[in-house]
């Protein structure tokens, strides 16, 4: 009976043409067993690596990906940690920097760094006090508990990845950004001079906005947003809940004859221009138009304004007269609001009635003098009684609806 004893080197071995292991088949979904070529490419199951795994690029099925926090700042990689002599709370980091390669952290950044340790992570926050290019070293003090993020804060340790997004004095430095899976959210930040980001470090804010940067009653609370201190944009499109494009509407001030051929009004699938006009507010519906905004015009919409209907009549001689010596013209005038719309009315739509109590008398009357306009003139003849009022009454058009007033004598 023999017995098996594991193979043992005790020297190098070198598989010049690659190395097969178990049933080895190539394929990311169907593949068995692990193989490395002569060209060094490997592939197996999987890997487990104790300390950090370096690699110019990370891919995984052709997507780059990145898990927990991503810093598009200066920082880098821990490699070695010793406790400072000469403080409790100092630390010299030796820092794993390629030949050639310096050190990109100034004195007083900010620097937060994660590790996961025992299947958590910890996180270290402290203040550069100085940098030893030579070296390749930097000396870092730890931020007090208090001053610090959730309140606890812990040493660093090797092999923790660190960034910057802070400094205490340089203002220059004092910007960052970062993308956060655990947040949700691709954030801008800058001003920070201490450990804490408060809501007035936030600049930019993609995905879900912190709350304390949001009002009461907000309708965004957890749903994917943006958040800009500011915005210069030459173009803006809102589409409502059809996906069609919401118009800006633009104030454009008093009407003018000659901003309409010099500045066009516009109304077109970005913006529709309001003007004022004659104290009523219109609004564009024909790209480029050069007409006077109007009650009843074609190119604009009146949309705020008092366009209440109004009829007067004047009397050339005043509305007193001593019997049998009656003569006067009457002139009417309508009125949509203060706009004088007279002219706009149609001869025919104007009638004159007399109402003195003599029906036949008043009908004939109200026959020979239909048509004559917003104007009649009156002599002894038209009122033979000893009192009697004339109405008048126009049909306006726009709107279909008609307006009166009377005279009496």
């Amino acid at each position: 009976m023999s017995r098996l004893y594991p193979d043992v080197a005790q020297g190098l071995i070198k598989f010049i043409e690659g190395i097969e292991l178990g049933k080895y088949v190539s394929g990311i979904e169907t593949g068995t067993g692990a193989a490395i070529d002569k060209e060094g490419n490997a592939e197996m199951t999987s890997l487990t690596l104790r300390s950090f795994l370096k690699v110019p690029t990370l891919i995984y099925n052709k997507v780059q990906v990145t898990g927990g926090e991503m810093w598009n700042t200066e920082g880098g990689t821990i490699a070695k940690v010793e406790p400072d002599a000469d403080s409790d709370t100092a630390f010299v980091l030796t820092m794993d920097i390629e030949d050639g390669d310096n050190i990109e952290l100034q004195v007083d950044d900010i620097c937060k760094g994660h590790y996961n340790k025992n299947g958590g992570f910890i996180t270290s926050y402290f203040r550069v006090v100085s940098v030893n290019q030579t070296a390749k070293t930097i000396r870092v003090v730890l931020g007090d508990n208090e001053a610090v993020p959730g309140g606890v804060n812990c040493a660093p340790t090797a092999y923790m990845n660190i960034a910057r997004y802070g400094n205490f004095t340089n203002e220059e430095r004092q910007q960052s950004q970062y993308f956060s899976s655990s947040e949700q959210r691709i954030s801008l930040l800058s001003g920070v001079d201490q450990y804490i980001i408060e809501p007035k470090h936030y600049k930019v804010v993609i995905g879900s906005v912190p709350e304390a940067l949001l009002p009461e009653n907000n309708p965004v609370s957890g749903r994917a947003s943006i958040y800009l201190d500011n915005v210069i944009a030459k173009n803006f499109f809102q589409i409502d809940k059809d996906n069609e494009i919401i118009r800006t509407v633009r104030d454009r001030g008093l009407w003018s004859a000659i901003d309409a051929v010099t500045n066009p009004y516009q109304c077109n699938a970005q913006y529709q221009d309001e003007v004022y006009h004659n104290s009523c507010k219109y609004r564009c519906i024909v790209e480029g138009t050069t007409a006077e905004p109007r009650y009843d015009s074609t190119d604009w919409l009146l949309v705020a304004g008092d366009t209440t209907l109004t009829l007067d009549i004047e009397s050339t001689d005043g509305e007193t007269f001593l019997v049998g010596q009656l003569s006067t013209t009457l002139t009417a005038k309508v009125k949509r609001g203060i706009t004088d719309i007279t002219a706009d009315i149609l001869v025919g739509d104007w009638s004159w009635t007399r109402e003195t109590g003599d029906v036949a008398s008043d009908t004939i009357w109200n026959t020979d003098h239909a048509g004559c306009g917003n104007s009649v003139t009156l002599t002894n003849e038209d009122l033979a009684a000893l009192s009697g009022r004339f109405i008048c009454t126009a049909y306006v058009r726009d709107g279909a609806e008609s307006v009166s007033a009377q005279v009496a004598f």
